[in-house]
């Protein structure tokens, strides 16, 4: 006789299209612990997805996604707005307010990040713009190439300046001609920094969880042309409900939504192992 059906294989399962924003399982794994003790029984499907390239599954019932496509998503259909009741909590106004789009709220911010210059402290010379580098470091430009161009322009609002800060981080890694031969599977810079063949990093802050424990100092890089601008750039992840999500499924959608902005589980997100 086959097994009894159990009732959580009876509820049609929310489909979670995600941008792995961690690089490990941990997210999903105390994700779906912590659904399962609020009291939810809905199984829970994760599907991984990279936002910079492709479009979500018109199936999808939650999307997680860096909000530079936010408008994108919006625009084509993929997401809704969410309800004035479901909120993020104490987080600063102006991180939930990049998730209006004509005046509606289409998510909630889950994750803010931010390029930063990284060195080892011995190492420190108390350097936060990217012009202030002239040592060899190891900086990911094939694959970063148009985001730092977009973070220049942000920074600086004028093309001449953004691209004199762009050219020197090419000559950091080697110059044109070393990012025309090399390929994105070339770039090794985080065991390159971590074998010390650079003395700096320009990485995520989340990166951090790759290099060796020591004592590293952390700056936000500062992409001005001009040394005194000390303005950093932030990234936001959001989480939005998508266009489809059946009717029997939104409450349960929405839960989780609000689970995920939830200030306990984002302390314990970061502190799985005892430690940030």
């Amino acid at each position: 006789m086959p097994d009894k059906v159990c009732d959580n294989d009876k509820l049609a399962p929310i489909l979670f299209y995600y941008f792995n924003m961690t690089g490990t399982e941990s997210f999903v794994t105390l994700l779906k612990e912590r659904f399962r003790e609020s009291g939810h029984k809905r199984p829970v499907v994760f599907k991984e997805w990279n936002c910079y390239k492709e479009l979500p599954g018109t199936d999808a019932d939650l999307i997680l996604y860096d909000g530079i496509v936010m408008s994108a998503l919006a625009d084509k259909g993929f997401i809704d707005p969410i309800p004035d009741d479901i909120s993020a909590g104490d987080v600063f106004s102006w991180v939930a307010d990049k998730s209006l789009i004509r005046h509606k709220r289409y998510g909630l911010p889950v994750m803010m990040c931010s390029n930063a210059l990284i060195c080892r402290k011995q190492d420190d010379r108390n350097i936060c713009n990217i012009m202030e580098l002239n040592e060899n470091t190891a900086i990911p430009m094939r694959s970063m190439l148009m985001f730092y161009f977009l973070q220049t322009l942000c920074t600086n609002l004028n093309i001449r300046k953004s691209m004199k800060v762009l050219e020197h981080l090419l000559d950091l890694t080697g110059g044109r001609d070393f990012l025309e031969k090399s390929k994105l599977a070339d770039y090794d810079g985080i065991n390159r920094f971590s074998r010390k063949e650079c003395l700096y990093l320009l990485a995520f802050t989340e990166n951090l969880r790759d290099l060796p424990r020591d004592d590293y100092v952390v700056r936000f890089a500062n992409f001005s042309a001009e040394e005194t601008d000390r303005r950093p750039r932030f990234m936001v992840d959001y989480i939005s409900a998508g266009k489809n999500v059946p009717a029997e499924k939104r409450q349960d959608c929405l839960d989780l939504m609000q689970l995920m902005a939830d200030e306990q589980f984002q302390w314990d997100l970061c502190t799985l192992d005892g430690r940030l």
